[in-house]
């Protein structure tokens, strides 16, 4: 196998197609002009062009969720998992849309129709699980919700975030719980159509839906509605550091960065956007992708401004990087909020 880093250097860009950084002020980015990704395509032995989820294993490979298979990288070679109705051991459903891996190195794949699947990489087959009512093989025709999330618990039990609410699985005695919205109780999940799980250093957990930002509470078995301004709908968890969460959102026109400040959530910078995902670089910085707009570089200790990625054809990776005076970035940050001093490391 390759090494991971080599591996974890391809995460960005299998979405993404080749790309090299454009418009970079100094000012705004920390990351170097000639920036490479490496291309992984449907010329390279991808199933689908359309890949939904990316995780990398603790052993090194990428697993990459597409609308027609699942697949496993191993730097080399891609490795296919499909559903197959004659064999009960194999995925539920070839479109996977989210995947999990546990503390025990278990991995978890969410697919559009039909439930969850267990991946033990010890055994090597799938066990699969429904959304509806009490568990079974999920090989009924019913089909289940899509599942748009998937976060696991520190004592095994599963998290399952879909667009008709959430469902807490326990994998070794196939038991289901689900939790919904409901008007007559404040309690209750905030919406039904989920967008993030995220489980922060505390052991907390974050559920971003349509109507913004909710934190469970175990010892109630109850949520609570965190407000954040605006009330934006969910989109990321963008990552944590030094305990402090990130969090992307959109409204309207435009997508805002939140930072974690005591008890609440405070924008720092809004984007002329439609930002669909966000990870937040070692540096401080974060990679933000977009609806249609391309893959995006920003540092909001520097001013949030936005340095474009540009798509360039497979040939140009071959070609020495062009070196000299960056070009203005090709959009701003529409507003600023919070002490800069609170985002410094």
């Amino acid at each position: 196998m390759r090494n991971q880093a080599y591996i974890q250097g391809l995460l960005a860009s299998l979405l993404l197609l080749p790309v090299s950084l454009e418009g970079q002020p100094a000012a705004a980015s920390t990351v170097a002009s000639n920036l490479r990704f490496g291309r992984l395509g449907v010329d390279e032995g991808l199933s689908h062009t359309t890949a939904w989820a990316v995780l990398q294993d603790r052993s090194g490979f990428l697993w990459i969720g597409t609308e027609s298979s699942l697949q496993r990288y191993d730097g080399y070679e891609f490795v296919d998992f499909r559903h197959d109705p004659q064999d009960p051991a194999t995925l539920s459903h070839s479109g996977v849309m989210a995947m999990q891996e546990d503390r025990e190195g278990i991995l978890y794949f969410g697919t559009r129709a039909r439930g969850i699947n267990r991946y033990d990489p010890a055994r090597g087959d799938f066990e699969r699980f429904r959304l509806e009512g009490e568990l079974s093989e999920a090989g009924s025709d019913t089909p289940s919700p899509m599942v748009t999330a998937i976060g696991s618990e520190p004592g095994g039990n599963v998290w399952v975030g879909t667009f008709d609410g959430l469902r807490l699985l326990d994998p070794r005695t196939r038991r289901l719980e689900a939790f919904r919205h409901s008007e007559a109780d404040p309690s209750s999940l905030g919406n039904d159509q989920i967008a993030m799980l995220f489980r922060d250093s505390q052991e907390r957990l974050w559920v971003g839906h349509s109507a913004g930002l909710d934190r469970y509470l175990p010892d109630k078995r109850a949520f609570e509605h965190v407000p954040l301004e605006g009330g934006p709908a969910v989109v990321s968890a963008a990552g944590e550091a030094d305990g402090v969460m990130w969090l992307i959102a959109n409204s309207g026109d435009e997508s805002r960065l939140y930072f974690q400040s005591g008890g609440r959530f405070v924008r720092h910078v809004s984007w002329p956007l439609g930002i669909d995902n966000a990870l937040r670089a070692p540096d401080g910085s974060f990679w933000l992708s977009t609806y249609g707009a391309g893959l995006y570089h920003s540092d909001p200790r520097r001013g949030g401004l936005l340095a474009a990625v540009r798509v360039l054809p497979a040939e140009a990776l071959d070609e020495p990087p062009v070196r000299g005076e960056p070009e203005p970035a090709a959009a701003r940050p529409l507003e600023r909020a919070g002490p800069a001093e609170q985002l410094a490391e």
